[in-house]
């Protein structure tokens, strides 16, 4: 039972929308559930009270998700129909706490991953039709227009079926990769299982399925679901410019219900990195880096300063996680004043030159308004085309709410972290390459390049080589040129251990919308493109420094015995094979610890650091050995 001080604080703010919520959850949530058996019950009609447990070998299962998602996709879309996106989504951040909804939760993060599952689904989904503001301000104080309980219920059910179907997305990712890996390597494909109670498993399935199932998901973590650039060295931060965000209350009490509270995240290290890839940032963004960290600070502190003067705009940020602001305060007006404050303050020598433009900008990157400005990758807005892999992939949330017919608009804490990591993850990897007759300073690969071979030749022990084949002496790359000027062998980042040539390949094809969903044929292509450009590597490197006797002497010249092609790239590839050519470690399946340090061939520039940090000289050379990649 909710305390009755909670109630009423409660009442007094929202209208009874919270204890609308309270009243209504339980029973939104037993039809979600009915939703996901019926789900459940399509994909497999043979499951039923008197077998509650159904398995599906690979042909059954893909279609089994399919079924299980499209139908939660059908009740999801109609769900959202009927609300104003702003209203829906306030409402939304009130179920964060109801009681009923969290004992779905397995813990606090999971919490989150309700939340933010749910948000995406009414920003993409839910019509901007409010002729009028669904709420009035007034000074210390805001007042909300009356909130019918269908909407509660239609909010606590989209909870529900937001988190089944996110879960299950990861789930069908999942699936599809482990049924690449069975199919490339003569395993036993995975089997799902179905249960009445609405949960998704699987049966016991090969020692090497699930070890490379564990790697796929864990060398995404740490390379791709973040800052797939972070992986491109390391920078120390004294954490000195801060910007807000907001986290889930742990303890909430009866007399502070507070679901929500601010916290400050460090932008240090994310201002040098947008600093080190400046060129590319200013052109995907539309605004310099320090502009973009100076406008996200300007907001944190525009919400501490107006809630420090207004007890109901901070209680409204407390349960919600956001707050409204007057449009023409966001765009320009008091924001640009407070960003041009942070900017002279936060000693860099950017100058405020086109900052208002860079506020307009960054607001526009930022809202969920229909028409405004976005980076390429597809963000649903009303009347766009809701295709599954769209509603399927998780793009990254908006933190901005509003249109021209809102005199306020809804700035979200809660996406801050997401909001910032999604810009940097949007920003396309894609250009001409460095041979290309025609250069800039924006060509990302050239960018990827150069500051792979710092970090590479920062590790002890790894020097460059081959520097005086170099055509442009501020980029790694070198280039061989024999058979008269007939033939070109380029190495994108020569280095050198002791006798070992370490030639790598740069890879930075952009990720696309379906293997990012997970989707079977998008991943496959994927990893054939990744599969045939390393083998082509291979050959190529090989066949001229080793085979060729104008190559041959060039590793003389310089000291070399063994070449060792690689491939790295930002993402972290959904290497299928256990071809052990693919690995320069190799994972000790089903044993404790067996797949700590194992290392691909194609990887991320993170993990080639740590394998060469911790690489001997010896190890090296018996890979090449074992290829046959020496003189």
């Amino acid at each position: 039972m909710t305390p009755e001080p909670y109630k009423r604080d409660m009442s007094l703010h929202e209208g009874n929308t919270y204890a609308a919520l309270l009243s209504v959850s339980d029973g939104a949530t037993e039809e979600a559930d009915r939703t996901i058996l019926g789900a459940l019950h399509a994909a497999a009609p043979e499951l039923t009270k008197s077998n509650p447990r159904v398995l599906l070998d690979v042909p059954q299962a893909e279609a089994a998700f399919e079924t299980i998602l499209s139908n939660v996709e059908d009740e999801l879309l109609r769900l959202c129909a009927g609300h104003d996106y702003r209203r829906l989504l306030h409402v939304s951040r009130l179920c964060s706490m109801v009681p009923t909804l969290m004992r779905q939760d397995a813990n606090h993060e999971d919490r989150r991953f309700r939340m933010m599952s749910a948000d995406r689904w009414i920003l993409r989904c839910a019509p901007r039709s409010l002729s009028r503001d669904f709420m009035t301000m007034v000074p210390n104080d805001y007042r909300l227009m009356p909130v019918p309980d269908a909407l509660c219920r239609d909010a606590a059910k989209i909870h529900v079926l937001a988190h089944f179907h996110q879960r299950h997305v990861v789930e069908r990712a999942r699936f599809n990769f482990m049924r690449l890996v069975s199919a490339r390597n003569g395993l036993p494909g995975p089997t799902l299982r179905l249960h009445e109670d609405t949960t998704v498993g699987w049966e016991k399935i090969a020692k090497e399925l699930y070890g490379s199932l564990i790697l796929f998901y864990e060398r995404g973590q740490h390379a791709s679901e973040e800052l797939a650039w972070w992986g491109m060295g390391r920078v120390v931060a004294d954490n000195q410019l801060f910007a807000l965000s907001a986290d889930p209350n742990l303890s909430i009490s009866e007399t502070s219900p507070e679901f929500f509270e601010p916290s400050r995240i460090g932008l240090d290290a994310w201002l040098e990195y947008g600093r080190r890839f400046g060129g590319l940032f200013e052109r995907d963004t539309g605004m310099p880096a320090e502009h973009f960290w100076a406008v996200s600070r300007a907001l944190g502190i525009f919400a501490l300063e107006s809630g420090g003067r207004d007890d109901g705009l901070r209680h409204w940020a407390n349960l919600t996680a956001t707050m409204p602001f007057r449009r023409e305060d966001l765009l320009g007006g008091r924001l640009a004043r407070l960003a041009a404050a942070e900017l002279r303050g936060s000693g860099t020598s950017a100058s405020a030159r086109d900052l208002d433009r860079s506020v307009a900008r960054y607001v526009g990157l930022a809202s969920s308004s229909a028409g405004t400005p976005a980076l390429g990758a597809s963000r649903m807005v009303e009347g766009s085309d809701s295709d599954a892999a769209a509603l399927r992939n998780p793009f990254y949330p908006y933190m901005i709410h509003g249109t021209d017919r809102h005199d306020y608009w809804i700035v979200d804490y809660l996406a801050t972290i997401p909001f910032i990591r999604g810009v940097i993850n949007e920003i396309e990897f894609s250009g001409r390459t460095t041979s290309s007759d025609h250069r800039d300073d924006f060509l990302r690969t050239s960018v990827f390049d150069a500051h792979l071979a710092k970090e590479l030749t920062d590790v002890p022990g790894y020097s460059a080589v081959f520097a005086a084949h170099r055509d442009d002496p501020t980029l790694p790359n070198v280039t061989f040129s024999f058979d008269g000027g007939a033939e070109h062998r380029e190495i994108d980042v020569p280095l050198r251990w002791g006798e070992v040539l370490i030639a790598v390949q740069t890879w930075t094809p952009t990720v696309n919308e379906r293997t990012r969903a997970g989707e079977r044929r998008a991943m496959e292509m994927r990893w054939n493109s990744a599969r045939d450009k390393l083998r082509d590597t291979d050959r190529k490197y090989t066949d001229y420094l080793l085979r060729n006797e104008e190559g041959r002497k060039h590793m003389r010249d310089e000291g070399l015995r063994y070449v060792l092609p690689i491939l790295c790239g930002p993402y972290a590839e959904p290497l299928v094979s256990l071809n052990k050519d693919f690995w320069l470690r190799y994972p000790r399946f089903g044993v404790e610890g067996g797949l700590e340090g194992v290392t691909p061939r194609v990887l991320t520039p993170t993990e080639l650091v740590a394998f060469l940090e911790d690489a001997a000289e010896q190890e090296l050379i018996a890979f090449c050995e074992q290829e046959g990649w020496t003189l």
